[in-house]
């Protein structure tokens, strides 16, 4: 996709997709920090990534020294692109942090919203697009990266995605793209979802969520369709919602978690 164009690239081989940006199919690729830089992703943590193998959680050590990123999103729509919509992102993420909370009678946070409610989904949106993968993702949702892009002024998102405050503790961080569990693997699995969370602020997004406790996060999704976003915001407190796959083997959390990217 050449911005300044109305058009997008499709019908990339597998090789070729592999190396093209999860935006624009094409393009050098660079780093881009999920969550944002500017949000509060920045400094030296030690992640567990954990995948699948032969039907188990497997893991290794992913140490970052500037935030957590990942290479899958080109240096053009980096900079004419998502540089921006983090911004907006960033602004409501450190306030957020920055302001005293103030509570309802359930201990949600409230809180206002973003001052611009659509930058802002574009945002979480280009989030998700830069952890999935593309041949199962990117190249099946052409309308979710025009929207993303600027091209498209609204978007019927055809999953959930759904806000929380995410707690300050030294577990919290969890980077996990869109995933199926179910129930013969263990105990209350059964999803197919993913999540972006890291203090202050998170969310899960997905197409179903089973048995997890997602009834009082905020949905957020409608506001790529919506004019008019809402007054306020209640965010419920939580460390992680879905957690990474290593919660497939019931096993303990001793920090930060992502999945294979």
């Amino acid at each position: 996709m050449r911005f300044g164009s109305n058009s997008i690239v499709f019908g990339y081989s597998s090789a070729q997709k592999a190396q093209a940006c999860r935006l624009c199919l094409e393009g050098k690729l660079s780093k881009e920090h999920v969550p944002p830089a500017a949000a509060g992703n920045q400094g030296s943590r030690e992640w567990t990534q954990y995948f699948a193998k032969d039907g188990r959680a497997r893991s290794t050590r992913r140490p970052t020294q500037n935030g957590f990123w990942v290479k899958t999103i080109c240096q053009n729509c980096n900079n004419q692109v998502l540089s921006g919509l983090a911004k907006d992102y960033a602004e409501f993420v450190n306030e957020l942090r920055a302001k005293a909370p103030i509570y309802d009678q359930a201990g949600n946070f409230i809180v206002m919203p973003p001052r611009d409610h659509r930058r802002f989904i574009r945002a979480v949106l280009g989030m998700i697009l830069a952890i999935e993968p593309l041949d199962q993702f990117g190249t099946h949702n052409e309308d979710l990266r025009r929207y993303v892009a600027g091209f498209l002024p609204k978007l019927r998102l055809p999953f959930q995605v759904l806000a929380f405050y995410t707690r300050h503790s030294p577990l919290s961080g969890t980077i996990q793209p869109l995933h199926g569990r179910c129930h013969r693997i263990g105990p209350r699995l059964d999803l197919f979802a993913g999540e972006i969370s890291l203090p202050p602020f998170g969310f899960v997004y997905g197409f179903d969520f089973g048995e997890y406790d997602v009834a009082e996060l905020m949905p957020i999704g409608h506001w790529s369709y919506y004019d008019e976003g809402p007054p306020f915001i209640r965010l419920p407190s939580r460390v992680t919602v879905i957690d990474s796959i290593n919660r497939v083997n019931d096993s303990v959390r001793f920090g930060p978690e992502s999945g294979r990217i």
